[in-house]
C-alpha cells in the first residue's frame, strides 16, 4: 500500500494546500478559442449570427488512476444594443473538472453578458466588455482516501482526512474583461485582457481559510487572409496567478476548399512553454466547427509517468432571420 499512500500525500497537499491548489482550481484548454467566452467573458456573443453552441471535452493524464476529466458546455446569443452598430451578447456556460483518486470534483454553472462597441457602421473596430457570474461547488470523496496507514493507525495519518468538509464548498466566482476585434480585407484581429476570480473567494474544503488568487489572461489571435484559399492564424494566451505564468503560443493553417459554403479544412501546431507541445486539426462545415487537440507533455512530469492530453471540441452558429414585411400595394386603374 506504500504505491496508494504516495498519491494520497500528492492529491491531497497538492489539490489542497493553499498555495498550488488555485493553479488545479483553474481549467485550461488547449483549443482556447473554441470556447472564447471562457477566456474573456468579452467575447460572448462576438461571432456573425444570432445564436452559438459549442462543447468541449478534455482528458489528461490518463496513464493515472482517475487522471483530470474536464467537459464544458456553452451558449451565448446575440441582441440589438442601445446605439446603432452595437449589440448585447449574453450567454450561460458550465464545466465540470475531476481528477485523482479522492475524485476531487470542481463544477461551475455560470452567466456571461457582453457589450460591443462599433466604431464604425461596418463594424469594422469594435470594443468589447463583458462579465461573469459563476456559481463553484467544490467537493471530494474522503472515503477514497482511506488508507492502510489510516486504518492501522487507529484513524491517525500524515493528513486529517476528518477534518474535510464532506458538504464540499460553494462560492460565488467573478471575472470581467475588454477585447477589441478589428476586421479588414486582410484578415481580423482579436485581442483582450481578463481577470478571473476578481472578489477573491474562500475556497478550501479544509478548516484553514484560503482566497482564490487573481489570474490575468492575455490573449491575441490573428487570421490573416493569404490569397483567396489561405488563412494564416498565430495566436497567444498569457496566464499569470500567484506568480506562477503560463505561456502559450500556436499558428494554424486554413485552407478554404469552398469559401461560398464555408468548407475550411484546418491544421497546425503549437507549445506551451516549458511544458507541452501541441497539435491542432479541425474543419468548419457551414455552421459547424469540429477541433481536436493533442498535448504531448515536455516537461519533467513525464519522467513520473504522468503525460500528454486530447480535447475535441464542436460549435454551432445559428442565425434566425426576420420575415419581411410586405407592404401592400394599391393600384389605381387609369380612366
Amino acid at each position: 500500500m506504500k504505491f496508494n499512500r504516495h498519491l494520497l500525500l500528492f492529491f491531497v497537499t497538492t489539490l489542497l494546500s493553499r498555495t498550488e491548489s488555485a493553479l488545479a482550481q483553474d481549467v485550461h484548454f488547449t483549443q482556447f478559442n473554441m470556447v472564447a467566452p471562457n477566456t474573456n467573458p468579452a467575447q460572448t456573443g462576438s461571432f456573425d449570427g444570432t445564436y452559438r453552441l459549442s462543447a468541449l471535452y478534455r482528458s489528461q493524464w490518463n496513464q493515472i488512476t482517475n487522471g483530470f476529466q474536464t467537459p464544458m458546455a456553452g451558449v451565448d446569443f446575440n441582441m440589438n444594443g442601445f446605439r446603432k452598430g452595437d449589440w448585447i451578447g449574453i450567454g450561460a456556460q458550465a464545466y465540470q473538472d475531476r481528477a485523482g483518486i479522492g475524485m476531487l470534483t470542481n463544477t461551475l454553472a455560470g452567466l456571461t453578458g457582453a457589450y460591443h462597441m462599433a466604431f464604425d457602421k461596418k463594424r469594422a473596430t469594435v470594443l468589447s466588455f463583458g462579465a461573469r457570474v459563476g456559481f463553484v461547488q467544490r467537493r471530494i470523496d474522503e472515503t477514497r482516501l482511506i488508507s492502510e496507514e489510516y486504518i492501522r493507525n487507529n484513524g491517525r495519518s500524515n493528513i486529517d482526512v476528518l477534518s474535510i468538509n464532506e458538504g464540499g464548498k460553494s462560492y460565488t466566482d467573478i471575472s470581467g474583461g475588454v477585447s477589441l476585434t478589428n476586421t479588414s480585407k486582410s484578415g481580423i484581429l482579436n485581442a483582450g485582457v481578463s481577470i478571473d476570480h476578481l472578489n477573491a473567494a474562500a475556497y478550501n474544503l479544509v478548516s484553514t481559510i484560503s482566497k482564490l488568487p487573481r489570474r490575468v489572461n492575455i490573449h491575441a489571435q490573428y487570421d490573416a487572409n493569404v490569397g483567396k484559399k489561405l488563412i494564416v492564424s498565430p495566436g497567444l494566451l498569457f496566464r499569470t496567478i500567484a506568480g506562477v505564468n503560463e505561456t502559450t503560443v500556436q499558428g494554424t493553417l486554413g485552407y478554404k476548399f469552398d469559401p461560398k459554403r464555408n468548407i475550411i479544412l484546418r491544421g497546425g501546431a503549437g507549445a506551451r512553454l516549458g511544458d507541452a507541445i501541441q497539435f491542432l486539426a479541425g474543419a468548419d462545415w457551414g455552421p459547424f466547427r469540429i477541433g481536436g487537440a493533442f498535448d504531448l507533455t515536455t516537461s519533467g512530469v513525464r519522467n513520473g509517468g504522468v503525460y500528454d492530453a486530447f480535447e475535441v471540441g464542436l460549435s454551432y452558429i445559428g442565425k434566425i432571420y426576420k420575415k419581411p414585411t410586405v407592404k401592400p400595394v394599391i393600384l389605381c386603374p387609369r380612366f
